[in-house]
């Protein structure tokens, strides 16, 4: 293979591309240079039935339709009959495997040819927070058709008003078709922008507001997809121009991000029993890592590496890990909760993740809402538009729950509806079938949140599912902050601990309570880093009650741009119950930098203070001074000499052009 990480990396030309690359951290790539797919990476996806589109071609799995070899991947659709279809072919993915939010997904390809013949390279969400196809987006890398051998398109996917939407453009080389030679396909995709490239070039473009959806869908994780179809809508079916067999063969694919889209991988809610656990960045060639965790925990083994195991007490906290890079150093921070409630994200905060949705019959969308949630920021919402034959055909889910025989249990959740009076059973079942259920028990809705609880004790040790079954009412459902733990064992309900912006320069802290017994006051703390809180506040509590009490708090004079936030309720014994640890973002307008190139003047956009330092290509700081916030900074960078900067700020890195 030609133009391969390592050449690259081997030119000494000091160019503008080249430089830029230097702020692009490679952190996920498959070079293919094995005898087989690697399983840690793809997983096939196998059948007929259209997919959606018409086609023509059964998927098969195994190495009559996809082989690796020579340092390439080859996916070929064949004129056959299979399993009552007239083609085969092969179709993979990355989802739970290869997840990201943002970066730059680069692929080297070389396309078939022929009448019929629709490979692709694209990208689909792994969890869909605003609901089924089209509502959470798709991003399509490369999508070609094989009888326009010279035409590669890129398009994104989405929804207006529950109605399917698309936005594309098209490439057209300048000479020769895709089928003669490998080609480079990628998007720089960001919070707001999607940006397409072939060979470098940049054909289309994307933002949020020129597409004009709100939520930006795209701020989710996505996974790759490969496949090579036959026939379909859109290129019709083959013909007797069509040869086969057609292969796509891939070079490479690799994923890159900046430091603001790095994040740390591993559990976020550990059980007081769950001793030991593991976090990872990506391996960054050439990078420096240094961990810290929360007081109370011991890091024991790995530190300087990008992954470590963590040996957790009983204190929650952040996991930091401070990654050094030619472009700078950053510390990447991810908030881990030690509880005893067995649902892992139970209030929906990181969208779906560990919840399932199921539906067995029916339909139903799913998607998460910011709009008045129970707790927190967010809430599930489930619309199910066609009900289905069996309560159980379209579910909430959650699994991986370890139910011990003759210990209690206790199950708490709040849920609402915007039709009063749907009946929906919740139930404990086996996580395979057959399907024993172990406990269950129906509940009615209302049109305001109400909490729900239930009880029980298995009088078998198993690992269940927890299902909520919706399937007998079409309606418009909500759920949020599901508690489940054995009885007695989970702390005195603190609601959520929200900590917001109000105005330009405060924070705004809320929580409440279910029960308080002997509870005297709440300490409300700050950090600057997430590790070492001082107290700011005082509030008194309500003592012994069993009335839902709702406290706030507003800190007038944060020290930070982003402060850390934690709550400490003490009783009158003097015992303590802390709450979980929250950010505050004082300037969350994103900052923007133009003209870029910049001749003289160089404007800041919702510059938010703090430093600013410019720094040329040979690392030396040419200009660097402190400023107060101002909605707009504009720098006078006239005496510069021409050429490439990086500018650094609170909130990014910018490259910048002179």
């Amino acid at each position: 293979m030609s133009l391969k990480r390592n050449l690259l990396l081997a030119i000494l030309v000091l160019t503008s591309q080249f430089v830029y690359t230097q702020c692009w951290h490679l952190v996920w790539e498959d070079e293919f240079t094995g005898t087989s797919l690697n399983a840690s990476h793809w997983s096939y996806q196998t059948g007929d039935g259209g997919w959606g589109n018409n086609e023509l071609q059964f998927y098969r799995d195994g190495t009559n339709n996809l082989t690796v070899n020579g340092g390439t991947l080859k996916i070929t659709a064949r004129e056959e009959s299979y399993m009552g279809a007239d083609y085969t072919s092969a179709r993979i993915r990355t989802i739970n495997k290869g997840d990201w939010t943002h970066g730059k997904m680069e692929a080297r390809i070389k396309l078939p040819i022929g009448q019929g013949i629709w490979p692709a390279c694209w990208m689909l969400p792994t969890d869909n927070v605003y609901g089924g196809w089209p509502h959470s987006g798709e991003i399509d890398i490369m999508e070609y058709l094989g009888h326009q051998p010279n035409i590669a398109h890129g398009t994104v996917h989405y929804s207006i008003n529950g109605s399917h939407n698309f936005v594309g453009d098209s490439y057209t080389l300048p000479s020769g078709g895709y089928h003669d030679a490998f080609h480079t396909f990628s998007v720089e995709w960001e919070s707001g922008a999607i940006r397409w490239y072939i060979d470098g070039v940049l054909y289309h473009s994307v933002t949020e507001a020129s597409l004009g959806i709100s939520p930006w869908v795209f701020d989710e994780n996505f996974h790759f997809i490969l496949n090579l179809a036959v026939g379909g809508n859109w290129p019709g079916p083959p013909d007797g121009t069509t040869v086969f067999p057609q292969t796509m063969e891939v070079d490479y694919i690799r994923v890159y991000q900046q430091f603001s889209e790095i994040e740390i991988t591993g559990d976020t809610y550990i059980q007081p029993a769950d001793v030991l656990a593991t976090y990872s960045v990506p391996s960054i060639s050439g990078a420096t890592y240094v961990w810290t965790a929360p007081t109370g925990t011991a890091i024991t083994s790995g530190q300087g590496t990008h992954t470590i195991d963590v040996n957790w007490g009983t204190n929650s906290g952040n996991v930091i890990c401070q990654i050094t890079t030619p472009c700078g150093t950053a510390d990447i921070i991810r908030f881990v909760e030690v509880t005893n409630n067995l649902f892992e994200n139970p209030s929906f905060e990181d969208n779906f993740a560990n919840w399932n949705s199921p539906i067995n019959g029916g339909a139903a969308n799913y998607s998460i809402t910011t709009s008045s949630p129970q707790a927190g920021l967010n809430a599930a919402k489930v619309e199910v538009t066609t009900a289905g034959a069996n309560p159980w055909d379209i579910q909430l889910q959650q699994g991986g729950i370890i139910l011990e025989a003759g210990v209690s249990y206790d199950l708490s959740f709040w849920a609402k509806s915007e039709t009063a009076g749907l009946a929906f059973p919740v139930a404990f079942v086996k996580d395979q079938s057959p399907w024993n259920l172990y406990a269950a028990q129906s509940f009615t809705t209302t049109l305001g949140w109400t909490q729900y609880t239930f009880s029980f004790t298995p009088t078998v040790t198993d690992n269940v599912l927890f299902n909520i079954d919706l399937g007998s009412n079409v309606g418009v459902f909500y759920f949020d902050n599901f508690r489940f733990g054995v009885t007695g064992t989970l702390p005195v309900e603190l609601g959520d601990f929200t900590a917001r912006r109000s105005g330009t320069k405060e924070v705004l802290l809320t929580w409440f309570t279910y029960t308080e017994i002997n509870n005297d006051y709440f300490e409300v703390l700050r950090s600057s880093d997430g590790i070492a809180f001082k107290v700011i506040g005082k509030i008194s509590g309500a003592g012994n009650s069993t009335d839902l009490e709702r406290y706030h708090f507003i800190d007038q004079a944060p020290e930070q741009e982003i402060n850390y936030y934690q709550l400490r309720q003490v009783d009158a014994d003097g015992s303590m119950t802390r709450s979980e640890i929250r950010s505050v973002e004082l300037h969350l307008e994103k900052i923007v930098i133009y003209p870029n190139p910049v001749k003289e003047e160089l404007i800041i956009k919702n510059f938010g203070g703090g430093m600013i330092r410019l720094i040329n290509v040979a690392g030396q700081v040419v200009f660097k001074d402190d400023f107060n916030a101002a909605t707009k900074l504009i720098l006078d960078l006239s005496n510069l000499d021409l050429g490439i900067y990086f500018l650094h700020t609170n909130q990014k890195v910018f490259r910048v052009v002179k």
